[in-house]
């Protein structure tokens, strides 16, 4: 994803600004279209609708079964009913063993990322030092299970240590490390959050440091 700059005289005169839903993720059943260039064939569109909403190995993502091809990675997909664009084409399952199975970066998530580039801040996500626990026992909850050694940045937390929301934001309550990571974007320094450690609530700071930007 990137933010350019253009003069507006490059801009040719009927064509009208995408609007990007930001602020709400999509409803399961919405008709969408796929936009992009599959297979060289540019300007193509392919339509179906949103069939879930995915959180899977730490990623969040829209599943669409609207084709998606080679070439469509980096596309809009379209609300139809809207024209807003809820997600960047990404990526399918699998060609060989199955069908109608596309994903798309939720929009909510890449609009954090383009409002820290037009302001020239880092939208890389921070570090993470630690692991958390995974299963029945630990639920829409993150519960710290090891911490990690040789990164750039360490947390004083301890196995077992339950995160419970940013003081900063306490309605940021993060369910899984892909909402930490959101939370955490574009933060540098130290970050007060509310843990729940033996049965007692407490206040730490973790400090915040953002992975190296790619365009450096």
């Amino acid at each position: 994803m990137a933010v350019l700059q253009i003069s507006f005289n490059d801009i040719p005169q009927d064509t009208e600004a995408a609007k990007l839903n930001c602020n709400r993720w999509p409803k399961v059943e919405s008709r969408v279209g796929a936009y992009g260039h599959p297979l060289s064939l540019v300007f193509s569109v392919t339509t179906g609708i949103v069939s879930g909403l995915r959180y899977r190995h730490n990623v969040y993502s829209i599943q669409t079964d609207a084709a998606i091809n080679s070439g469509n990675s980096g596309g809009p997909l379209i609300d139809q009913k809207t024209g807003d664009v809820i997600g960047i084409n990404a990526a399918t399952y699998s060609k060989t063993k199955s069908e109608g199975l596309g994903f798309a970066v939720p929009i909510v998530h890449a609009c954090k990322a383009f409002d820290l580039l037009r302001i020239n801040k880092n939208p890389s996500p921070s570090y993470l030092p630690v692991a958390f626990a995974r299963g029945d026992d630990a639920p829409n909850e993150l519960v710290v299970a090891v911490n990690f050694k040789g990164l750039p940045v360490s947390w004083p937390l301890k196995a077992g240590d339950r995160l419970i929301s940013l003081v900063d934001t306490p309605k940021t309550k993060p369910r899984n490390q892909a909402d930490l990571i959101h939370a955490l974007q574009g933060e540098i320094g130290e970050v007060q959050v509310k843990i729940l450690r033996s049965g007692k609530d407490q206040v730490v700071e973790l400090e915040s440091v953002p992975r190296p930007i790619m365009t450096d």
